[in-house]
């Protein structure tokens, strides 16, 4: 899991709900709790991507060696009264479903929410599907058995001081 030390402000909310989902989401399974990634562009395609140190970036799209993995996508406008944001943040996971019969999108939504639940951020919706990454993706090759990518859109108040 990539920390930032000492993060403030949105990080210091974003990192907090990171470390939380790295600890008690997905157990037993192959997991990546990334934090805040940045949409960059690569050969004209939007990616996101989360700094690794020395000027270096990681692609955090669904992986292969991976069962699940998880980012945060700030939105680029964030406005601010006094010295607190008020921030909308998408919060995308990539998961592989691991069944035999039918496809359990809704206990996994259940098992995120829960713990967006339990810290400083409130949901305001869920996107599923191709909707969810038409920001930076076709969504077709991550969205099929036994793949399923979706984001909650949810809104956070930080303080930069």
């Amino acid at each position: 899991m990539i920390t930032i030390p000492n993060p403030i402000g949105l990080d210091a909310r974003i990192q907090q709900l990171q470390v939380d989902f790295g600890a008690t989401l997905f157990e037993g399974l192959n997991y990546e709790s990334y934090g805040r990634a940045f949409l960059n562009t690569r050969d004209t395609i939007r990616v996101p991507e989360v700094y690794v140190g020395d000027g270096e970036y990681k692609e955090v799209l669904a992986d292969d060696n991976l069962d699940a993995l998880s980012f945060f996508l700030p939105d680029s406008s964030i406005p601010f009264e006094k010295n607190e944001g008020n921030a909308i943040v998408g919060i995308y996971f990539f998961v592989r479903l691991q069944t035999n019969v039918y496809r359990p999108v809704e206990e996994v939504h259940r098992d995120v929410l829960n713990r967006i639940q339990s810290s400083p951020f409130r949901v305001i919706r869920l996107v599923t599907g191709e909707e969810s990454v038409d920001a930076f993706l076709d969504a077709v090759r991550v969205n099929m058995q036994p793949y399923y990518c979706f984001r909650f859109d949810a809104q956070v108040t930080f303080k930069l001081c």
